[in-house]
């Protein structure tokens, strides 16, 4: 099956570290949804990323392969704050699949996410070529 992530996920080793039989597959796109910042995580110091339902948003992240156990890892990961959906994303190659994706269950007003978070986020923005646009209004911004 497929998992769609856009936070912290995006980054390779620390995906790998969670989810050990997991398979980068590449970019896509889940339209309809803007990345926002609303949670806060203790363990991150700051504000950790959600997607927010918003027509006409789109918001670019990677697919992995996962397995059921991968599944699993990743829900005792993502502990009560998130929950785990289906949705419908857009791979580069053209291809749409459908993919499990975590939102936030309690939404707070935007929350500041901490500079090495951020860093996180767009480490793996510029390596996988997200367009510079998206980068600057979505990982980058302020509020």
């Amino acid at each position: 099956m497929f998992y769609f992530a856009y936070g912290s996920n995006m980054d390779e080793p620390q995906m790998k570290n969670r989810c050990p039989e997991s398979s980068l597959v590449g970019v896509a796109v889940l339209d309809g949804y803007c990345l926002g910042y609303t949670r806060y995580a203790e363990s991150r110091s700051g504000g950790v990323a959600d997607i927010v339902s918003a027509p006409g948003s789109s918001v670019w992240g990677l697919v992995y392969t996962v397995t059921v156990k991968d599944l699993e890892l990743l829900d005792n990961y993502e502990g009560k704050a998130y929950a785990r959906m289906k949705v419908n994303v857009k791979l580069l190659d053209g291809r749409t699949v459908e993919a499990e994706v975590y939102y936030v269950i309690t939404k707070q007003d935007y929350t500041k996410p901490s500079d090495e978070y951020r860093g996180i986020l767009l480490k793996a923005a510029r390596k996988h070529r997200f367009p510079e646009e998206y980068i600057a209004q979505n990982i980058m911004r302020e509020r």
